[in-house]
This record gives structure tokens, sequence and C-alpha cells, in this order.
């Protein structure tokens, strides 16, 4: 068995294998192959004598960690051929994959598990999922259109750049989140048949977006197509914007009878959004991990306030260019990282620095995991203090 990169001859069977695995419909799978062109060297595929045998995809992002741009890796799309099933091949894949991104220089990576097991055997760690609340329009119907301001439809290809311009800015201001590259708006515009939609403000400034998809209509007799409306991104850059979609969803109200809204750390009022309820229906979208795939690059430059150094003992059975001692220090408000030859005041293992690092767990939570041994300094805890995060991108 070999590894390799994919080549653009391979589209057949990667997109055929992934529609299989991952149960693609038709429409999609043809969508699929047009996009493919552009990315297929993103791929890398397993194959014998011929015969592919797994594949999967390395998304090339940037990612807001506490206000530093970070390159970082998207793992996606693996996929193994059914009958190569259990025999090592996969994890063969991702051994290729996590030493790939660490040659060129990605600070993190990140994906969405089949399993979360699977993937905590490589150091990967599981964040807060994704969330969504589901309600009917008609419960909102108590929103009403800002002086002022107005919501606009659009084809998903017609509203690209002012959907690059409030995402750049969302993203900017969002621990977390993702800033696209080119390649990747190009990828999403091609065969988008979504609905776009954008709220302007009374001084013309585009305030928000929202993409999404309506299926079904409405709810008669014995029709089982109940309309509904996925929101599968939203940005609103101002309460107001917020508050013109949820008017502009209640007006969907005779046509939709269910919509799900994507929850991000900052809408922690959701629970006033909807009226006519016992308890707002809350479900979990999606669920992520992470892991730091090279220390120093990941916590570089990362801004801090209090003064101070912290020597620090990192133990990474997997990535093992991360084993060693660092010293991290503030100089002039943001981290400094190198490493060092000296007695380290605490020793953590990768899944603890990289929880650290994006804020999804404290100090004590990390002890409770044993992920963490001796003094850890109150200077280091306020540079990495729990913090709201939100992984902005699905792929």
């Amino acid at each position: 068995m070999g590894i390799r990169q994919a080549l653009a001859i391979d589209c057949e069977k990667v997109v055929g294998l992934e529609k299989y695995s991952f149960d693609y419909t038709d429409t999609y799978s043809a969508k699929y192959k047009e996009r493919f062109s552009n990315i297929y060297d993103q791929y890398l595929v397993a194959e014998e004598e011929g015969e592919l045998l797994a594949s999967g995809r390395i998304i090339p992002f940037e990612q807001n960690i506490r206000g530093c741009w970070k390159h970082v890796g998207a793992l996606g799309s693996l996929a193994t051929a059914t009958e190569s099933r259990r025999q090592g091949i996969a994890r063969n894949l991702m051994d290729c994959g996590i030493n790939l991104m660490h040659e060129k220089g990605f600070a993190s990576s990140l994906l969405y598990p089949f399993n979360d097991s699977f993937y905590s055997a490589f150091g990967f760690i599981n964040c807060p999922p994704i969330l969504s609340i589901t309600a009917n329009p008609n419960q909102l119907r108590k929103w009403k259109m800002p002086v002022g301001y107005s919501v606009c439809r659009r084809d998903y290809s017609e509203g690209r750049e002012v959907f690059q311009k409030v995402h750049d800015k969302y993203v900017e201001k969002t621990h977390g989140a993702i800033r696209r590259g080119i390649r990747r708006w190009d990828e999403l515009c091609l065969g988008n048949d979504c609905n776009l939609a954008f709220v302007k403000a009374p001084s013309g400034d585009i305030e928000g977006i929202m993409i999404y998809r309506n299926t079904g209509y409405n709810q008669f007799g014995d029709n089982k197509t109940v309309g509904t409306m996925e929101i599968k991104e939203w940005y609103c850059l101002s309460c107001e914007a917020r508050i013109a979609f949820l008017n502009y969803i209640y007006l969907h109200s005779g046509q939709i009878k269910k919509v799900s809204i994507p929850l991000d750390p900052v809408s922690d009022d959701y629970f006033h959004w909807v009226e006519d309820r016992n308890v707002p229906v809350i479900q979990a979208r999606r669920s992520y991990m992470i892991r730091l795939i090279n220390v120093e690059l990941a916590l570089v430059g990362i801004p801090v306030i209090r003064e101070g150094y912290v020597t620090i003992e990192i133990i990474d059975p997997y990535c093992k260019w991360n084993n060693g001692i660092f010293k991290l220090e503030n100089r002039d408000g943001n981290l400094d990282v190198m490493k060092v030859d000296a007695e380290p005041e605490s020793k953590m293992t990768i899944e603890a620095i990289t929880a650290l690092a994006y804020g999804v767990a404290d100090v004590s939570t990390l002890r409770c995991l044993k992920w963490i041994d001796g003094l850890v300094p109150d200077v280091f805890e306020d540079w990495f203090a729990r913090c709201n995060m939100w992984m902005t991108e699905d792929f």
C-alpha cells in the first residue's frame, strides 16, 4: 500500500468513495466532481495496485486563536473503502496527514470526528459542540424590522462579495473563527444553490449575512414534507442586524413551520428570541476536535497582559517534535516561546496545552483529567483563561 497526493484523474474514485461513505446524493456528488478539479491537490489517497483504499483532505485555513491568526489544517472527508476497514489504513493516512501539516508549518489542526476515540489517539481533544435552536417561525413574531433597516435576498453567487466582507469583519473579532482563502470561497460558490440574505443598515452598510435553504412547504393533511428552513451560517455585526433577520424568518411563517438557527457563543440571550414555548429546543449540530501541531508556532504572538514568564514541559508521544521544555514569556504584550534547557515548573500533555491555548478548559479541569502535573503559576492561568470559542467553518 502507498499514500500519495491525489491527482485530477482520481476524481471519480474519490467522489465515489465519499458518496458511499457519507451518503451523498447524486446531485451533491455531481456538484462535488465540479469542485474536485480545483481542490484535488488538498487530498491524500491510499492505494494498492491501482485500487483506491482510502482518501482524506487537508484544507488550509487561518484561524483566530485569542486574537492572533495562525495557519491551521482542517482534516476532512476521511473515508475508507468498506472492504479495507479495520486494517490500519485510516491510521496510516492520518499519520501522513499530520506529518505533512508539520512540514508545511501549520500551527494547529481541527476536524469533525466520526468517532472521537479514534482521533483522541492522535492527541485531538473535544471542544464544545456547535448548537442550534429550533422553533416555528411564528414564535418570532414579536421581532419587528428596525427603523431604516431592510433585508434583501440574492443568489449565493450574486452576494459573494458582500458575504466575504461581512465574514471577514466577523471572524476578525471571534476567537476560534476561520478566515477563508480565495480558493475556499471559489469552492463554496461553485454550484451552491443556497439562498443568501443580507441586512442593510440606514447608512447603506451591510451589517449581516445569512445563508439558508428552504425545503418542503407548510404542513397540510398527510403531507409529511414539513416546510423547513435550515440556516447554515449567519453573521451579525450589530444587534439590529440580528433583529432584522429574526423578523425576516418570521415573515416565512406562511410557508415554513420549522426553522433551525445556529447559536454562537456570544448568543447567550437566545432564550429571549422565541415565545409561546415551555423550554427552548436546543440541539447539538456538530462536534469538533482540535490539536496543536507545533506548540511554538501555535503559542507565539498570542496577546497577553500580565507580565512574567513560565517554564513548562510538554509531553507529546505522537508529534515528538513538540516534546521538551518551553519558556513562555510576555514580551511587549505578546507571548514569546522558545525551547530551553531548564527545570520546568509543571508538566503538561499536548492535550492540556491545546485545551489552554483554545480556552476550552481551565487548569483545575485539566488536573482532573491528569493532563497537568506540578505547579501552574497564576500568570499562566491569566494568559490562558477560559474563553468562548466558535469554530465557524463547516467542511
